[in-house]
């Protein structure tokens, strides 16, 4: 009986495990590409609330604010590659979650904010898929400060609970 060597295997298998491999690093990248465009939220004070209802309406504040309130945080949302208006709802929508899973009660202050990026891209000029080539690009993200009205019932944090 003869001994199977690694240089024995039919050379279809040997494809399929290069290319396994390679799917398992495209994977791999994008899971890290993903984790870099996440939701970013700055706490800016020490207090933190409860997470309002999804059917709770956050108001986009555009100006100044008429009634007293406290900034909780600074949010960001997704990053994205374009900013055309269609885009810029989607990140006004990724503030709003935000703000409803902090706890806040409205949103002012937004802008859109870019970030230039190094690193790998689509190469359009080589008709295979998966050809990336080196560049630089934009992302673009909009920025926001969370708020919540100081003359609510419901603005006492979570940490202070009523004794008695």
């Amino acid at each position: 009986m003869k001994p199977l060597h690694a240089t024995s295997f039919p050379p279809s298998r040997d494809r399929g495990k290069a290319l396994g491999a390679r799917l398992v690093c495209v994977v791999l990248g994008l899971l890290i590409l993903s984790a870099c465009s996440r939701p970013r939220v700055h706490y800016l004070s020490e207090e933190r609330y409860s997470a309002g209802s999804a059917s709770r309406e956050i108001r986009v504040l555009d100006g100044e604010v008429d009634q007293p309130f406290q900034a909780i945080a600074l949010m960001d949302s997704q990053t994205y590659l374009q900013k055309d208006e269609a885009t810029q709802e989607r990140m006004r929508q990724d503030l709003i979650q935000i703000a409803q899973r902090i706890g806040a009660d409205a949103i002012r202050e937004t802008r859109v904010l870019s970030e230039r990026k190094r690193g790998a891209l689509p190469d359009e000029r080589i008709p295979i898929p998966m050809a990336w080539k080196q560049g630089r690009y934009k992302e673009y993200f909009m920025r926001g400060e969370a708020i919540r009205f100081l003359d609510q019932e419901k603005s006492a944090p979570d940490d202070q609970s009523a004794s008695g």
